[in-house]
C-alpha cells in the first residue's frame, strides 16, 4: 500500500527445487540476465561480488526505452534474507528476498518490495495514474517471480558453479 509516498508489499510463490539451489541462483546477481525480462548489463561498479556494499550497474530496456539505476548488495543471510537496493533519479526500491524450506525438494519465496519516491516522482506516486499504482508493481513482481521461478526449476545443480 501506498504510505506516505512510499509504496510497500509483498508477494509469495513456492518453487520446485531444493532452497540451497535457490539461494545459489539467487545471490548471483548475474543471473538477472536469465530471468529478469528486459535486463541487457549488470557490471560490478565496486566493492566484490556477493558482498555487502557491491555496487552495480544495471541496465534494462523495455521497448525502445533504456533505464540504468544502482545496485547495492545490502546484506545476504540466505536463506534467512538478501537484501538489495535499487536507485534511479526520485525512486530507491528497497528489496529483500527470503527463502524458505518447505521441503527437500521444494521452497518457499517471500519477497518484499519498498518504493521510496522522491521529487516529482513523488508527485506522479501520489496521483497513482494508469501504470502506476500498488496492482500494476504487484504485477512485475509477479512477472519476474514467475519468471525466477522457471529459471530455477529449469537448472540442474550440477550445471551450476
Amino acid at each position: 500500500m501506498f504510505d506516505d509516498g512510499n509504496l510497500k508489499y509483498s508477494e509469495k510463490i513456492e518453487i520446485n527445487k531444493p532452497v540451497d539451489l535457490v539461494n545459489l541462483l539467487f545471490e548471483d546477481i548475474y543471473n538477472m540476465k536469465k530471468y529478469m525480462p528486459g535486463t541487457q548489463e549488470v557490471l560490478l561498479v565496486s566493492g566484490k561480488n556477493k558482498e555487502p556494499g557491491a555496487k552495480y550497474k544495471i541496465i534494462v530496456t523495455a521497448g525502445t526505452e533504456s533505464m540504468e539505476m544502482i545496485g547495492t548488495l545490502k546484506k545476504n543471510n540466505l536463506p534467512d534474507s538478501l537484501t538489495m537496493t535499487y536507485e534511479m533519479p526520485g525512486v530507491v526500491n528497497i528489496m529483500t528476498q527470503k527463502h524458505q524450506k518447505i521441503s527437500d525438494t521444494k521452497t518457499l519465496i517471500v519477497n518484499q518490495q519498498e518504493f521510496q519516491f522522491s521529487g516529482l516522482m513523488k508527485i506522479v506516486a501520489f496521483f497513482q495514474p494508469s501504470g502506476f499504482n500498488l496492482d500494476a508493481f504487484k504485477k512485475q513482481s509477479n512477472i519476474y517471480l514467475n519468471s525466477f521461478k522457471n529459471f530455477v526449476e529449469n537448472t540442474d545443480k550440477d550445471s551450476v558453479n
